[in-house]
């Protein structure tokens, strides 16, 4: 599992390499709710997904063959900006972290 470091502001945009892969990756915030967008290797994955509380962003088991980011977030409301670093933070699970986790939630 990695944790990707967030900065605490409304929208931003940042590379990083993850299990040898280099993704792109922007959040914007929209009326509160945090929205994110991710390339892998310059290849689309997802655009503007919506971020929800303890849930895996990236959904669709198609798009995350390298693996998925998820949203923990301490206090169970919904991701925002204000609160990065603070009481919430973006993971990155890789494939067999993955498999592990929804074993669990099984």
């Amino acid at each position: 599992m990695y944790v990707i470091p967030l900065q605490r502001v409304a929208n931003q945009s940042f590379s990083v390499v993850l299990d040898g892969v280099d993704y792109r990756i922007e959040l914007r915030t929209i009326q509160d709710f945090v929205f994110m967008s991710c390339w892998a290797n310059g290849e689309v994955l997802f655009y503007n997904q919506l971020c929800t509380p303890n849930n895996w962003v990236n959904v669709y088991d198609y798009i995350s063959v390298n693996g998925k980011f998820y949203f923990k977030c301490l206090n169970r409301n919904y991701p925002t900006y204000k609160e990065f670093g603070v009481s919430q933070t973006l993971l990155f699970f890789t494939p067999a972290e993955v498999e592990v986790v929804n074993n669990e939630k099984a």
